[in-house]
């Protein structure tokens, strides 16, 4: 067994914990944490790359590597939640600015008054 191997359960173990707070993160729309966890993630997954097919297979790693995958799908999930909300937030906005659009064009056709040159 390498050393890269031996790492091997550290390096699923940080990669759970860089899940969970990119999880937190999603949660409080901190994007630029959500970009850091997954930068740091891939760093990890260079190192996990670096490990045997053997190492990466074997049995008692099974059981973390299916709960990361749960816990990564989870997390694409929330995104998917975010992302929805924002569109949703988007149209609203459109929206809004053509309802205002509209009302401006549709008084803003009557003629100006006046009254600002009276002597």
């Amino acid at each position: 067994m390498s050393a890269h191997d031996q790492q091997l359960p550290g390096l699923l173990a940080q990669w759970r914990e860089l899940t969970e707070r990119e999880s937190e993160a999603i949660r409080m729309g901190q994007w630029a944490e959500v970009h850091r966890h997954q930068r740091e993630k891939q760093d990890l997954q260079l190192a996990i790359s670096q490990s045997s097919p053997a190492a990466r297979s074997a049995p008692q790693l099974r059981s973390a590597v299916s709960e990361l995958m749960t816990l990564e799908r989870q997390n694409a999930e929330l995104l998917g939640e975010r992302l929805s909300q924002a569109r949703r937030r988007r149209d609203e906005s459109e929206q809004s600015c053509r309802n205002l659009r509209r009302m401006r064009q549709s008084y803003g056709s009557v003629a100006q008054s006046n009254w600002h040159s009276y002597s």
